[in-house]
């Protein structure tokens, strides 16, 4: 579930998840989404700068902005995916993270 560069044009999306134990997060509005075949690309307006993430990665994003915990999408994964629990909420954890240093998901 790892970001990644990539180039192709996508429209705006602004919605909000929660992060763990924390306030509620939400995609900068600078950061437009939009659904692919094999995941989800973000565009960071600012820098011109595309992330793709991979369809597990997509699933993941999508359930927190729809409102999941970290932790319900951790025990989604296990009960859908050859991973345990601990791993997935790990992976879950790790690719949040990643999206706030990246600047596209901001705490309030």
């Amino acid at each position: 579930m790892v970001a990644r560069p990539v180039g192709l044009p996508h429209p705006a999306i602004s919605q909000r998840c929660r992060r763990g134990g924390d306030t509620v997060t939400s995609l900068r509005d600078d950061v437009s989404v939009c659904s692919a075949d094999d995941g989800m690309v973000l565009l960071d307006e600012r820098s011109g700068r595309y992330w793709q993430l991979n369809v597990t990665g997509a699933e993941v994003l999508s359930a927190l902005l729809s409102g999941a915990t970290p932790q319900e999408v951790a025990a989604r994964l296990a009960a859908s995916r050859a991973v345990d629990e601990q791993r997935a909420a790990a992976d879950v954890a790790a690719l949040l993270d990643q999206l706030v240093k990246a600047g596209l998901v901001r705490v309030s």
